[in-house]
């Protein structure tokens, strides 16, 4: 252990969205989403399950309006991905 006089390592290499774990990215996504006025209030979600292969990620759950829910099955992937 060093020091506290001496510097901290620092990451080797910026860690991206997509290096997150899934309920991460998910949760990325659909703050993403409500910011941008997509919907007239902001919505909530519950995730059901997600899993990511290589770098697309699929997510299903329950998206959660005000008087209603919806099911929902998202796949998110950077862009240009192939």
């Amino acid at each position: 252990m060093g020091s506290s006089s001496e510097p901290a390592e620092t990451a080797k290499y910026k860690a991206t969205l997509m290096d997150q774990p899934a309920d991460e990215v998910l949760e990325a996504f659909i703050n993403y989403v409500n910011t941008q006025g997509m919907t007239d209030t902001p919505f909530r979600y519950e995730l059901n399950g997600a899993l990511k292969h290589g770098q697309i990620l699929t997510a299903m759950g329950t998206l959660l309006l005000k008087n209603r829910s919806f099911p929902f099955v998202a796949m998110i992937a950077p862009a240009g991905i192939k």
